[in-house]
């Protein structure tokens, strides 16, 4: 179902938990998200933080009502995750 929405007409997409699935799946949403994010503002919201790290130029965290910015500058230099 992810993949259908990706290549929709629709200039902005929300998807929620696009990488609840097997390692292998959520490698191939990834490439398809990536392309996708190319032409067309994309908002994921995903538990899988290890895999939506490597794809995010911005990200959010809400945390008791506030949205905060999260830098990834040390977390890309260590892979600690």
């Amino acid at each position: 179902m992810t993949k259908l929405i990706l290549y929709s007409k629709a200039g902005h997409l929300l998807l929620d938990e696009p990488f609840n699935a097997s390692p292998i799946a959520a490698e191939e949403i990834r490439m398809h998200i990536t392309e996708s994010a190319r032409t067309r503002g994309i908002i994921l919201i995903d538990h899988n933080f290890r895999v939506v790290h490597k794809i995010v130029n911005h990200t959010l965290l809400l945390d008791q009502c506030y949205l905060k910015t999260v830098s990834y500058t040390h977390l890309r230099a260590h892979e600690t995750l």
